[in-house]
């Protein structure tokens, strides 16, 4: 056995991660809150970054359907100037 392993084991039988584990069923329900907790904010991140891409999709599709209306609007003012300045 190399000297690493050996401090590795001597490591491991420390007193104080003996005292740790002593009560296991509360490091384990400790453990179960923590694991609920990460899940509960990855699911509260991932929906939130959802809506946030959403309302920039709409921010976006708003804008451009603006732009597409208020450039058929001109073309139909256009038209209308035209047909105004062909009538005497």
């Amino acid at each position: 056995m190399a000297r690493h392993e050996i401090k590795l084991r001597r490591q491991l039988i420390d007193e104080s991660a003996l005292q740790r584990h002593r009560d296991y069923s509360a490091l384990l329900q400790r453990h179960e809150r923590e694991r609920k907790r990460r899940k509960t904010n990855r699911i509260f991140m991932y929906s939130f970054v959802v809506v946030v891409i959403t309302i920039l999709l709409l921010i976006i599709a708003s804008y451009f359907v603006l732009k597409w209306e208020k450039e058929r609007e001109m073309q139909k003012n256009r038209k209308t100037n035209q047909t105004e300045q062909l009538k005497p």
